[in-house]
Order: structure tokens, then C-alpha cells, then sequence
């Protein structure tokens, strides 16, 4: 019930907030990052829950990613998910909690009237088993970010880079196209295709509702399926912003 009250008077709360000249662009709920920064002085929050049907049940709760505008090219990006793994081979205990966190800073490259570029530089960190909390994984990410607007209905955003872990302790190069498809000026969806390492096989699809309730705030649901895995998944959650 206070989580509800909550988000209650989060949406009244933005509603309040002068209207900027465009609409909120969020990193959620597709896995391809945007090309944009968030406004000079503007907080922004993206949150999301979601479930994949793989070998361990993965539940992501609450998982986190605040955005702050320091100026019209640079935003700061600091995330967090929480995870909640279900190990049913496990007598002692039928969980484990798997806690990722990452700093981060987005920069846009170009602008153009049609075609933006941008890179997210990021550092985290994760633990794998949090029995002891002794396995800290670090890890390192280089991102580049492309959007692309075809029509006034239609935009196609890419990611590609490169990230290091040191539990695999090797290079991967993760990669993702996105459709995005206007449905008016308040709903659109997205369909995606996406993998962990474009040098090897393996690539997962998904696909989303997003829904602006206001100019400040946004709700989605997505779901998808990983064939090298052949699991599926599915997500909810919201982003909002706000001017500090």
C-alpha cells in the first residue's frame, strides 16, 4: 500500500513540473541505450522488475538506474539491480542474492537534426555468490550509442562496444538494434534484437509498450526470449524526472 501512495504522488508530483520542450527518453525498458543525455539540472530515476524462465529463475527486483544532467552533452549514471536467484539443487537455502552496481557517464559524441551519437563509459561491480560475499567480480564496459530517425513514426537506435569481467576474465563485444515505432504522442513500442558478443552465436529478441502518463513520467512492459538459452523473460517498471 505505501509503495502504491507512493507512486501516486510521484505521478502527481511530475505533473506539477513545467513541461520541457520534449518528452522524457529513457534507457528502459529495451536493452539498446538512447543517444540522449538528461536536461542540465534534471534528475532522472528508471526503475523495473523482471523475471527470466532460465536455470535459476532469475528474479530482478527494484532494479535501479538514476541519470543526472550535468550539461547539455554529459550526464552521470549511477545503477544498481538486485537479483534474486532461486537454486532449487540447494538444501540450505533456496536463494542467493546477486547485487550488481555500476558508475557511469554518458556523453554525447554528435547531434545532428536526424542522427545522434553517444558513449557510456561505466565501472561496477557484482558478487556471484553472496554466502560469504567473498566473490566481488569487477568489470569494466565502453559503450557506443546511435539513433537514427527514419520518419517522424520511426527511429532505429544501436549499441555496440566492448566489456571486461573478470570472472570470465576476457573481452566481450555485446551488440543491439532497436525499432521504435510511434503509436501517437503518448504510446509506442519497440522491437529489438540484442546479444551478449557479436563474435560468437547466440542472440535473443524482445519486444515493448511504453506509455507516457505525463511529459515527465513513462510506464512499460516488455518481453523477450534468449535462443542460445532458449529461456524467456518479461518487465515492467517506470522512469521519471524531475528538475533539481
Amino acid at each position: 500500500m505505501k509503495q502504491l501512495l507512493f507512486l501516486v504522488v510521484l505521478i502527481c508530483c511530475v505533473n506539477q513540473l513545467d513541461a520541457q520542450t520534449s518528452a522524457i527518453v529513457t534507457d528502459r525498458p529495451d536493452i539498446t541505450e538512447s543517444a540522449a543525455v538528461v536536461p542540465t539540472g534534471w534528475l532522472q530515476g528508471e526503475h523495473g522488475f523482471s523475471y527470466s524462465d532460465d536455470y535459476y529463475h532469475t528474479f530482478e527486483i527494484a532494479s535501479t538506474l538514476m541519470r543526472l544532467g550535468l550539461n547539455e552533452h554529459t550526464e552521470l549514471r549511477v545503477g544498481f539491480s538486485p537479483t534474486l536467484n532461486e537454486l532449487p539443487e540447494r538444501d540450505s537455502s533456496d536463494y542467493k542474492l546477486v547485487q550488481g552496481f555500476d558508475l557511469g557517464v554518458k556523453s554525447i559524441l554528435y547531434a545532428g537534426y536526424k542522427v545522434n551519437v553517444a558513449t557510456i563509459g561505466s565501472i561496477g561491480t557484482a558478487y556471484y555468490n553472496t554466502d560469504n560475499l567473498e566473490n566481488l567480480q569487477p568489470y569494466f564496459s565502453i559503450l557506443f550509442a546511435g539513433s537514427f530517425e527514419l520518419f517522424d513514426f520511426w527511429s532505429i537506435g544501436i549499441n555496440t562496444g566492448a566489456d571486461w569481467n573478470e570472472e570470465e576474465n576476457y573481452l566481450q563485444y555485446p551488440f543491439s538494434v532497436s525499432n521504435a515505432f510511434s503509436l501517437g504522442d503518448k504510446m509506442g513500442y519497440f522491437v529489438e534484437v540484442f546479444g551478449p558478443d557479436f563474435t560468437e552465436d547466440g542472440f535473443s529478441l524482445d519486444a515493448g509498450l511504453t506509455y507516457l502518463i505525463s511529459d515527465n513520467f513513462q510506464v512499460d512492459i516488455s518481453g523477450g526470449f534468449h535462443f542460445d538459452y532458449e529461456t524467456s523473460f518479461i518487465s515492467t517498471g517506470f522512469a521519471y524526472r524531475f528538475e533539481l
